[in-house]
């Protein structure tokens, strides 16, 4: 698939500032600080697969089976 064809509403780019604090903490420990976001997967109503994309490939992250790297907040709750 194409990174067009990836990046739809299920799955998509989060900038990094969006991401929990663990998340980013872990990204500098991996001297990946630098990046601008990280790509959000979808796989289940709650579970994420993350990646940092470079040029045409992406590189996983982290599995998250509760959705906690990036919680979405429900609106108008």
């Amino acid at each position: 698939m194409t990174w067009a064809e990836i990046l739809n509403r299920k799955n998509h780019a989060i900038p990094t500032p969006d991401i929990c604090s663990e998340a980013q903490q872990s990204l500098r420990d991996s001297g990946l600080d630098t990046i601008d976001g990280v790509v959000s997967l979808r796989l289940s109503a709650r579970e994420r697969v993350y990646c940092a994309r470079f040029e045409n490939i992406g590189y996983l992250l982290w599995w998250d089976p509760k959705h906690q790297v990036c919680p979405s907040h429900k609106k108008h709750t």
